[in-house]
Parts: C-alpha cells; sequence; structure tokens
C-alpha cells in the first residue's frame, strides 16, 4: 500500500501502549508489476552473469515480463544480471531467460530467498509457454 504518514502517536488503552499511524491520504494498493503472473512450481537452476557455479531451486511464478525464484543457498543482490534455466512440465519445453535482480524476500522457516527477476532477454518458446499459461486460465474462469 502506498501512503503518506505524517504522524504516529502512541496511545496507551487497558494497560496496553498502542502507536497510531495518522495520514490524511486514503491508502492504495499499488502493484508496481508490468504483467500478470501465473503460478509455476518448477526445478530450476540460476546462475549469475560471468561466472560458471549454478545454484539449483524453483521457478515460483512467470509473466510475459518477469519470473521469480527460489533458491536456498544463493548469494545474490539487487541488480544482478542472471540466466534462469528450467523445464515447463506442462509443455515440456526447456527455457532460458537472461533477467535482473529487482527484488528479494526472505521465505518463513529458512526455506530461502524468493528473487524476483526482470526479463531482459528471452526466447519465443517462453513467449509461447506464457501464452499457453494465459489460455489455460481463461480456460478454467469459463
Amino acid at each position: 500500500y502506498k501512503f503518506r504518514l505524517p504522524a504516529v502517536v502512541k496511545r496507551e488503552q487497558g494497560g496496553k501502549i498502542y502507536h497510531c499511524l495518522i495520514s490524511g491520504d486514503n491508502a492504495s494498493e499499488e502493484n508496481r508489476r508490468g504483467a500478470k503472473r501465473y503460478g509455476l512450481s518448477a526445478k530450476g537452476t540460476l546462475q549469475l552473469l560471468g561466472t560458471t557455479s549454478t545454484v539449483k531451486g524453483y521457478v515460483r511464478d512467470v509473466s510475459a515480463t518477469g519470473i521469480s525464484f527460489l533458491a536456498s543457498d544463493a548469494k545474490l543482490s539487487i541488480g544482478d544480471k542472471v540466466t534462469i534455466s528450467f523445464k515447463h512440465d506442462m509443455t515440456g519445453a526447456q527455457l532460458r531467460v537472461v533477467a535482473q535482480i529487482v527484488r528479494m524476500q526472505e521465505q518463513d522457516n529458512d526455506k530461502g530467498i524468493l528473487y524476483g527477476c526482470q526479463i531482459l532477454k528471452h526466447d519465443a518458446k517462453y513467449t509461447l509457454m506464457v501464452s499457453y499459461l494465459m489460455r489455460q486460465e481463461c480456460k478454467v474462469r469459463k
């Protein structure tokens, strides 16, 4: 959510202390993603560009402009450029994208870090897979 926060006020009620967030703005949800995401759970590998070492993990979701990758033992940073390779089980396509990490989120229970990536380069097979996922979602809605 996006809103301006001009004041934080300390209040006591029933012997407990609370902090009230006061804003004159109406809070509005902000989604900075450029395209709809489609859930996926595909085993994959991630490789930092310019290196030879790879990290195993899972592709969690994909879109026309982004991809997320869950890894438990990667040491990456926002801004890093990576290659992500994975197989889409439903189509059987082997896919490879070049992406830049734009977001990192630690997962509960030490399950690793979810890396949100903006796709910089992909092949036609990737576009076909996203189109396939869109069509599948439309069939489910009918």
